[in-house]
Formats: C-alpha cells, structure tokens, sequence
C-alpha cells in the first residue's frame, strides 16, 4: 500500500479499479464452446488467446499452427465474435510476422515475445559462445 500511494498518490486506492482491465483466457475447447457468452460478461474488456495451449487442448498435433486453415479459421472465429460484442482482442503471436498477420485480421494488441523463450535463447547463445570460446582457449593451453 505504502509503494502504491507513493507512486500513484493518495487516493489510489479509491481509483485502481478504474484502471485495471478485465480479460478472458481463451485456451480450451469450452472456451470456444461458451465464446459467444464470455464475450458478453458485463465489464470484460477484452479476451486474450493463448494459441499454444488451445491447439494443444483441441487435440492438434502441430501446436499453433498459423498455416493450418481450420486454426486459422478458429482465429478468425474468435476475433469476429469479440468485435460484435465490442470486446477488444488480443493474442500471443510468438513473432512478428505472426502479429502483423493477426494485426490484419483485427487482433488489437498481439505479444511477440515472452520471457522464458527469450531467457532460454540468451543463455543458449552464452553457453555455446562459451563452448567456441573454452575450445579456442584449450588450443592455446596446449602450449604450455
């Protein structure tokens, strides 16, 4: 409490909910199945896909794939069903060229990056520039 009145000023309390954003995960058949009836909850924003997790529910054995005309089709089910509610949609993309796509076909806000893929990919690109490094080095020990 103490952080948040210093930060956003005394009476934040009384106006944080004003501010926070309310969102439905879609990630599982019965997701899709009540889609129409989420998109009406009184006071939903939005709806945020989780394309990986709702390919693997739905049984795909390609996850989250793009160029699979019945999951894109999903896709575009789902963003069409949020627009004629009003409800803003978003979705995890996994890069950008995927978030353009959603982009185009009305996802409003699309993420093209997460912070376990990106960790997992620095210390991989560290550890293999240790290995290059640890064999040069090795080279050089042989000297002495």
């Amino acid at each position: 409490p103490t952080r948040a009145a210093a930060l956003h000023g005394p009476n934040y309390f009384e106006k944080a909910n004003a501010g926070a954003i309310t969102m439905a995960m879609i990630e599982t058949p019965a997701a899709l199945k009540n889609i129409k009836e989420i998109v009406k909850t009184p006071d939903l924003d939005g709806l945020y896909v989780g394309p990986w997790d709702l390919s693997i529910s739905l049984g795909y054995k390609k996850h989250a794939d793009f160029d699979d005309p019945t999951f894109w089709d999903i896709m575009i089910e789902i963003v069409e069903t949020a627009k004629a509610q009003g409800v803003q949609v978003g979705i995890h993309s996994g890069n950008a060229a995927n978030a353009h796509r959603f982009e185009a076909i009305g996802y409003r806000f699309v993420t093209i990056f997460n912070d376990s893929t990106g960790l997992k990919t620095a210390a991989d690109n560290a550890l293999l520039a240790f290995k290059k490094l640890e064999s040069k080095e090795m080279d050089i020990l042989k000297k002495y």
